[in-house]
């Protein structure tokens, strides 16, 4: 990694440990990211998050916090007593918890390139890995023990070492966050990158070349994988892309 510009692995840190949920690594846990969602993007106060942005008493309209376990089964019920008495953060979680993770194709078609055969993927994921990427987008990772059935100890393919890098002034949001400061952001995972429209923390990148190109910047830790990808020749620059876009 050194030979690379990439430091060691960071992580942001709580008070439960290490932190690796959200742009900047800063949620130990989905719970704890969820009622930092519904406060940030939506204001709504949990028990996590209980207070408003704007305590001017004129403002405040509810009892807060606003979101919590229900005392008295909600109704219409549904086919679930827990779910029926669990707060709107944990059923959040839970949620997410048990999505499926993302299927990667081993051929498609495309509107820009037409169609994409399982050997162009192959060369795509090959020349990736060799120019560096995989450093940061660790491609394997297991899981831990979990109470979920069937999770533990698992092999799954995220691409990404879910750690904090220096992305450089070009990426800089301005934001810091525990030990992430406005230049540093978590490896997002590439998995599921082929279903996404909008690239990178703010969404300011629609195509995957100017995605990979924003990762050079001043004080980038990426800069080297980058001059590595575009020193590829055309037809392995356009297999990387393929490949991408294959998860």
């Amino acid at each position: 990694m050194a030979r690379l510009g990439i430091t060691a692995s960071r992580f942001n840190r709580s008070a439960d440990g290490i932190s690796m949920i959200g742009w900047k690594g800063a949620a130990s846990s989905v719970e704890y990211f969820a009622a930092l969602a519904l406060s940030t993007e939506l204001d709504v106060t949990t028990q996590i998050f209980p207070r408003k942005d704007d305590e001017t008493p004129g403002c405040l309209f509810n009892p807060l916090p606003e979101d919590g376990p229900a005392l008295v089964r909600r109704t219409p019920n549904s086919s679930s007593l827990t779910a029926d008495y669990a707060s709107l953060q944990v059923l959040d979680a839970a949620a997410v918890r048990y999505l499926a993770p993302p299927t990667p194709v081993t051929s498609y078609t495309s509107s820009v390139v037409g169609n994409v055969s399982s050997a162009s993927i192959a060369n795509g994921q090959a020349k990736f890995i060799a120019a560096g990427c995989d450093a940061c987008h660790v491609q394997i990772q297991t899981t831990g023990s979990s109470s979920m059935t069937g999770q533990s100890n698992l092999q799954y393919f995220p691409w990404s070492d879910y750690a904090l890098h220096n992305m450089g002034t070009g990426l800089a949001d301005g934001l810091s966050q525990g030990a992430a400061g406005p230049q540093d952001f978590r490896t997002s995972a590439l998995w599921g990158i082929g279903q996404r429209l909008f690239l990178l923390h703010d969404g300011r990148a629609t195509d995957l070349n100017d995605a990979i190109q924003a990762h050079k910047s001043a004080g980038s830790e990426g800069n080297t994988t980058v001059d590595n990808f575009n020193n590829l020749s055309t037809v392995d620059q356009q297999s990387v892309l393929n490949f991408l876009r294959s998860l």
